[in-house]
């Protein structure tokens, strides 16, 4: 019995070096394996036969997985220039390796050499929230932040007022989205802009109201005369026009000022109206805020005339600032301006050329100067250079190159109306309107 004792230990050290022999055995063995697979395609890989080289690969992954082995396949369809391949291989990568930067890295380049921008921007996104960014991969999206691709086209556009802009086609006016969208009835002969969820119309019978955002019907003009046109509404005031002269009211259809040769819209406390061929700036009142008459007063697009509390007005021949109690902003005069959209930078027309402000007077480019100009608009100013229309970025840059017969601004959205061929179309940043 006490031999037997003995003997147990023994054996048991005897099994354990013997387990442990054939552990190594089998480890070496199969390492051994993996090395003959993946020296064999690299072989095939090197003489281009690509199906044995991956057969190979594949038998090597199999045992044991890794980001560089399989980065090695999807180069070597990179070297054969198969990119369906290559880009299958890649997007197979980032769910094996989900957390490596270089799968991403690999397969955002992919997409990057096809013009996949939409696909690029989606996988960015994925990289952006796992915090995955390499130098090559932030390279790449800057190379490609201002692409671009077109949507909706039609005959004549307007321009964006809370998210809506007013489109023709064939004649006739109606409402497209922040995309470029149509999204009322083609039925009106004119839409102004939004503001307070209403925009004025003349429908194609020479009615004059005001619809919603579909086009519906929501105010109409209750007055005892015949009504020509009419102004955006902002709080309670709103223009008419009776066919001459231009009026004030309320929406209770009291008639608050008039009447004038020409209005812009009250907002932001400020209106310019026009009599005897010279304007004035009014208050809330109608009452004149300075002594001084103007030849001209710079209105946006929308009929405003004062933003970042900055005015443009004209004596004479030339355009100056002014803030809004009417003190001259800076020294400087402009042949021609724009008003600011944005608390940025506005467009002025030097005897050099356009270029940009900023709200103190100060060119802000001291450089470049251009044929014609819009200000800048959600970090882009349209801009024509040599006959032709592009845009900059907010730092001076060109993002997007003079390729266009007219440029509007962009939109909060990221989409622009551009004009080439008398066909006014939509372009849409892929950066903010990818599709995941």
């Amino acid at each position: 019995m006490k031999g037997y004792k003995t003997l147990v230990p023994i054996a048991l050290v005897v099994c354990l070096l013997l387990s442990f022999y054939m552990l190594v055995n089998t480890r070496s063995s199969t390492k051994a394996e993996y090395e003959s697979y993946l020296a064999a395609a690299r072989n095939y890989a090197k003489q281009g036969i690509v199906v044995d080289a991956v057969v190979n690969y594949s038998k090597a992954l199999a045992m044991e997985e890794s980001i560089e082995i399989n980065l090695e396949v999807g180069n070597l369809y990179v070297e054969m220039d198969d990119n369906v391949a290559s880009i299958i291989w890649g997007e197979q990568m980032v769910e094996k390796f989900p957390n490596s930067p270089q799968a991403y890295e690999f397969l955002l380049t992919r997409y990057r050499n096809v013009n996949d921008f939409n696909r690029c921007f989606a996988l960015y996104d994925v990289i952006n929230k796992k915090e995955l960014h390499t130098p090559e991969i932030i390279k790449i999206m800057d190379d490609i932040k201002y692409q671009y691709y077109y949507g909706e086209g039609y005959d004549d556009v307007s321009v964006y007022s809370e998210g809506y802009c007013a489109v023709e086609y064939e004649g006739t006016w109606g409402l497209a989205n922040e995309h470029g969208e149509t999204v009322s009835p083609m039925v009106f002969e004119k839409v102004g802009p939004f503001i307070d969820g209403l925009s004025p119309v003349i429908s194609t019978d020479d009615e004059v109201y005001y619809v919603d955002y579909e086009g519906n019907k929501k105010m109409i003009i209750m007055v005892d005369f015949e009504v020509a046109d009419a102004s955006s509404v902002v709080g309670d005031v709103y223009a008419i026009k009776d066919g001459e002269s231009w009026a004030f009211f309320n929406k209770k259809y009291e008639k608050l000022s008039g009447d004038y040769e020409a209005v812009s819209l009250m907002a932001n406390g400020v209106a310019a109206v026009k009599s005897n061929d010279k304007w004035e700036i009014v208050d809330k009142s109608f009452k004149p805020l300075f002594d001084k008459k103007y030849m001209d007063v710079i209105q946006d697009d929308r009929g405003i005339i004062l933003r970042n509390n900055v005015m443009f007005v004209n004596e004479g021949d030339q355009y100056y600032m002014i803030d809004g109690t009417g003190k001259k902003i800076g020294t400087d005069t402009y042949e021609d301006a724009h008003l600011f959209m944005d608390t940025t930078y506005a467009a002025v027309k030097t005897e050099k050329g356009w270029t940009f402000i900023d709200s103190s007077g100060k060119i802000v480019f001291s450089d470049l100067y251009f044929d014609d100009a819009r200000s800048f608009s959600n970090g882009f100013a349209a801009v024509k250079k040599n006959g032709r229309w592009g845009y900059l970025d907010i730092d001076g840059n060109v993002a997007i190159d003079f390729l266009f017969e007219e440029a509007k601004d962009f939109n909060p959205s990221g989409c622009a109306f551009i004009k080439n061929e008398d066909f006014w179309q939509m372009i849409r940043l892929y950066s903010l309107n990818y599709e995941t």
